[in-house]
């Protein structure tokens, strides 16, 4: 993109022109990564992340164009909105792999329960239904020790389904796109944590209550 001031063609990526130091308008294909000039992969930082965050944050506070031109604070905007956007598409494993895995053409926020449910295995579907008889019981006996316990498991599980989702993505990166089988098993990792998610925060929603 241009400079709106100088007319300068693009430089180092981010947000200013380095030739005059304007702020610049927000590219309209600019990725998650990108608008934090970061390579597009799976594995990153995240401590760095969140530092190049609160730099740009700073950088694009609205005080610092209390005296701009309207279409320098609009371009601040953008960025800034993008900017919020990019980091909840990058801040997790979980978010990392769903943009990826968009972005070579599978959706999982758009398949069907059933199309879903197909990503995952008979045997982890029925450990869901136990675990979740299991955290019935324990709410209807109200046994928080019995719910602390299948928190555990799964975070246990959670953290073995992020090795293995680094593992796929670190193969999908070296082998290229065509790697379709590495593909479908990230996806149907991602699939398995998004289950053990929902379930985690149950658990710990009535492990809370115990402790009120």
């Amino acid at each position: 993109m241009k400079c709106d001031l100088c007319e300068a063609g693009p430089g180092l990526p981010g947000p200013f022109c380095a030739c005059c130091s304007s702020i610049l308008p927000l590219p309209r294909d600019a990725s998650p990564f990108a608008i934090f000039g970061l390579p597009e992969r799976f594995g990153l930082d995240e401590a760095d992340l969140l530092q190049r965050y609160r730099q740009l944050s700073r950088q694009l506070h609205p005080d610092r164009f209390a005296r701009k031109s309207p279409i320098e604070k609009r371009h601040a905007l953008e960025w800034t909105t993008a900017l919020n956007d990019a980091l909840r598409s990058l801040r997790t494993p979980e978010a990392r792999a769903d943009l990826l895995l968009r972005r070579r053409g599978i959706d999982l926020s758009g398949e069907s329960g059933a199309e879903a449910r197909r990503r995952l295995s008979p045997d982890f579907l029925e450990s869901v239904l136990e675990e979740r008889e299991a955290l019935f019981d324990a709410r209807a006996e109200g046994d928080h020790a019995a719910a602390q316990k299948l928190a555990d498991r799964i975070k246990a599980r959670l953290d073995r389904g992020r090795a293995e989702l680094a593992l796929l993505f670190e193969r999908i990166e070296t082998m290229g796109d065509h790697e379709q089988r590495a593909l479908d098993a990230a996806a149907s990792t991602l699939a398995r944590l998004r289950y053990d998610a929902r379930f985690l925060e149950e658990a710990e929603a009535f492990e809370r209550e115990g402790l009120e």
